[in-house]
């Protein structure tokens, strides 16, 4: 797509606008395509003007692909450059307490930046498991959350603030609009009736099976999973139960005491 010669080194300098003018891109000819495309020009008899349009479209197409990644990576977003002091290696240089305050400026809330720098520097000194940088963002912060100190009260709560409203952050909406192009199946007409509680055990269970390619017959019934079963139903039953005397409670209407009512009413008369 780009000469060689004009793409930034390092890559992290780069200047969008600058990268996508025309004197920098291949010529059209030049476009790079896989050899299955070739083999089908080939096929169709393709003629060099229909092959010089299609070269131009893909074209076209790769340079808005790759504009839009640009602009939504952290090669040119500033708000996520500062994110990476959330990594385990970054989290101990002496620059990432300099991002960490830069992130607090974009959040919603207010936390005492003093006490967050001297919560940051005793998380540094902390010794972690080695194994926990190999695991995911929000298994590794999570062995932090859970610390005390002396008094029992959680150890860092200025910094588990910011490290759980920046993991929180959508890094997309693929995930949202599956989540609900699965509950648009689950919800069909004859079940619109349906409580938000049953349609989560739903998904819930959905989930759970992904485990196991979806194949049922994969899940091995334990000893563990029949309690779970069993505590289930029991709790499920509680429930039913709770819902069934709020309701009789709002419907039972409230006795007046008449005869009460009317001896007060008489000696208000006197």
């Amino acid at each position: 797509m780009f000469k060689p010669d004009k793409i930034p080194k390092p890559f992290s300098n780069v200047n969008v606008d600058e990268l996508f003018k025309i004197e920098n891109l291949v010529t059209v000819k030049n476009v790079v395509v896989s050899e299955k495309i070739k083999e089908e020009f080939k096929i169709l008899k393709t003629t060099e003007k229909d092959m010089l349009i299609f070269l131009k479209n893909a074209q076209q197409h790769y340079l808005e692909a790759c504009k839009h990644i640009l602009l939504k990576s952290s090669i040119t977003n500033s708000f996520l450059k500062k994110l990476r002091c959330l990594g385990p290696i970054e989290r101990c240089k002496n620059r990432s307490i300099s991002q960490l305050l830069n992130i607090c400026k974009y959040l919603p809330f207010h936390v005492d930046t003093d006490v967050l720098i001297n919560e940051w520097t005793l998380s540094k000194l902390e010794k972690v498991d080695e194994k926990s940088t190999e695991l995911r963002i929000d298994h590794y912060w999570k062995q932090f959350f859970t610390k005390t100190n002396l008094s029992g009260g959680e150890k860092y709560p200025n910094v588990s603030k910011i490290v759980k409203a920046c993991l929180s952050l959508v890094h997309g909406s693929a995930d949202i609009e599956r989540s609900f192009s699965c509950s648009g199946r689950i919800l069909t007409e004859d079940r619109v009736s349906m409580c938000e509680r049953t349609l989560n055990a739903i998904l819930y269970s959905k989930d759970a099976l992904k485990h196991y390619n979806n194949k049922l017959h994969l899940v091995l019934i334990t000893k563990e999973l029949i309690n779970m079963a069993r505590g289930a139903y029991l709790h499920y039953k509680d429930y039913l139960e709770d819902k069934k005397k709020f309701k009789n409670k709002i419907k039972k209407p409230k006795k007046k005491n008449w005869q009460k009512h009317y001896c007060l009413k008489n000696n208000k008369n006197n």
